[in-house]
C-alpha cells in the first residue's frame, strides 16, 4: 500500500513515516559504556579524551592504522594520529571512534578538541569527522576537508545537542587515495560534555595521571568506511534493427556503514525513440515496485526491512524500440530518496545511461555520423 500509493504520485515523504515505523523495529539497539565524569553541572562523556590513560578509542586494522604518539601533542603527553606522517603513500583509512550515550534531558552537548592537520596530502584525500549509529550508519557528517593543512594546532567546537537522547559514534578518520602526497592529522584533548543548564561546557584540562609509556593496542573491530552511493543505469549499445533492449539499474557504493532500506528512483526516457514494456525487478528488496504506465518515465520504489549491504541490481528496464535510426538517446536518472532502515536519508548520486546504436559497416540504415559506441564504465 505504501509503495503503491508512491508510485500513483505521492511523494516519498507523505509514506515515510509509515515506512519507517515498519523498519525501525529490525535495528538493536545496543547500550554503550561511557565515562561520566562530575564537572560542576557537566559531565564528560568520553574515555581517555586527553589520550592520556588507556581504553576508550578503538582503532580500525587498516593499512595507515591510527595510534596514540608522543610528539607533536597539545597538552599533556600524548595525542593522537590519523593518517601517514611518513612513508609510502597507500589507499588508505586511518580510523579512531568511540562509543557515547548523549543524555536525553541535557541543556547543552558541546564536542570540543584540538586539530593540528599536517601540510601535505592532495584534493583526493581528507579528513572527516562523523557520528554514526549503533549500528554504524552515518547519522551525521560533521566535517569532512580535503587537501593539506597549516601544521598549526586549532581549537574545533561541535554542538551536538540536538542529537540528545541517542547513542551515537563518535568516528574520526583521514583518508588517502593513494597517489601524491599524505595526509595526516593529529588530534588532543578530545572532549563530549552534556551540561545542565546551570552550565556552559568548556574543554576539559588534562588530568596529571602519570603518562603511560606502552603504546594501545588496537581491537580486531573493523573500521567503519564510508562510501558514495551512486544509482546507474546501464550504458547500451543495439544494433541496426534490433527491436528491443533492456538496461540495467544499479545501486553501487553500498556498504554496512550505509545500507539501504527505502529506496525511491524515476528513470526518464525519449518516448519518441523508446516505449518501455517490462521491468523485472531485484529480489533484495522485501517489496519493489516498477511502475511503466507513464510514458517517458519508469519509477521504481522499494523497501528492505534487513538492509541492503553490498551492490546490488535494481532492475532490468525493458523497452521497445520505436525508431533505431540515428538511436542515441539518455536514460535520465533521477533520486527520489534513498534512506537507511530508520527511513533516514542517505547521500546519493545519479548517473544515468545511454542507449546507442552500433551500425554495421555500409548499413543503409545508419547516417553517416553514426558511429560503433563502446560503452565507458566507472565504477
Amino acid at each position: 500500500m505504501v509503495l503503491a500509493a508512491l508510485l500513483v504520485g505521492q511523494p516519498l515523504s507523505a509514506v515515510m513515516p509509515l515506512a519507517q515505523g515498519a523498519l525501525a523495529g529490525v535495528l538493536a539497539r545496543k547500550p554503550s559504556a561511557t565515562a561520566t565524569q562530575a564537572m560542576s553541572a557537566c559531565q564528560e562523556l568520553l574515555i581517555n579524551g586527553d589520550l592520556e590513560t588507556g581504553g576508550g578509542w578503538q582503532f580500525g586494522p587498516t593499512p595507515a592504522q591510527a595510534a596514540v604518539i608522543s610528539a607533536p601533542v597539545y597538552g599533556g603527553a600524548h595525542a593522537l594520529r590519523l593518517g601517514i606522517a611518513a612513508g609510502n603513500n597507500t589507499l588508505s583509512h586511518s580510523s579512531a571512534y568511540q562509543t557515547a550515550t548523549l543524555p536525553a534531558g541535557a541543556a547543552q552537548i558541546l564536542l570540543t578538541y584540538w586539530e593540528r592537520p599536517g601540510p601535505t596530502g592532495d584534493s583526493g584525500d581528507y579528513r572527516e569527522l562523523l557520528a554514526l549509529r549503533p549500528n554504524l550508519t552515518v547519522l551525521r557528517r560533521l566535517e569532512r576537508k580535503n587537501g593539506p593543512g597549516d601544521d598549526q594546532w586549532i581549537q574545533r567546537t561541535f554542538d551536538l545537542t540536538d542529537l540528545r537522547g541517542q547513542s551515537i559514534v563518535l568516528y574520526f578518520n583521514v583518508y588517502n587515495n593513494g597517489a601524491g602526497e599524505t595526509l595526516v592529522n593529529y588530534l588532543d584533548d578530545i572532549t563530549l560534555q552534556s551540561c545542565d543548564s546551570a552550565a556552559t561546557a568548556t574543554p576539559m584540562a588534562s588530568p596529571t595521571a602519570p603518562p603511560v609509556e606502552t603504546p594501545l593496542n588496537p581491537t580486531a573491530t573493523a573500521t567503519p568506511e564510508p562510501g558514495d552511493i551512486v544509482v546507474r543505469a546501464g550504458m547500451v549499445t543495439v544494433v541496426d534493427g534490433q527491436t528491443t533492449v533492456d538496461a540495467p539499474l544499479e545501486l553501487l557504493g553500498v556498504s554496512d556503514l550505509t545500507a539501504v532500506g527505502v529506496f525511491s528512483v524515476d528513470v526518464q526516457y525519449d518516448a519518441d525513440a523508446l516505449r518501455a514494456v517490462s521491468c523485472p525487478v531485484s529480489d533484495r528488496f522485501d517489496l519493489i515496485l516498477c511502475n511503466l504506465a507513464e510514458s517517458g518515465l519508469v519509477q521504481l520504489a522499494g523497501v528492505a526491512a534487513s538492509g541492503i549491504h553490498a551492490d546490488a541490481a535494481i532492475a532490468s528496464l525493458g523497452f521497445e524500440i520505436l525508431h533505431s535510426t540515428e538511436l542515441n538517446t539518455p536514460l535520465a536518472v533521477k533520486i527520489d530518496s534513498i534512506a537507511d532502515r530508520d527511513g533516514v536519508a542517505l547521500a546519493a548520486t545519479a548517473q544515468s545511461g545511454r542507449i546507442s546504436i552500433a551500425c554495421s559497416p555500409g548499413s543503409d540504415g545508419c547516417a553517416p555520423n553514426s558511429h560503433l559506441y563502446l560503452p565507458l564504465v566507472q565504477r
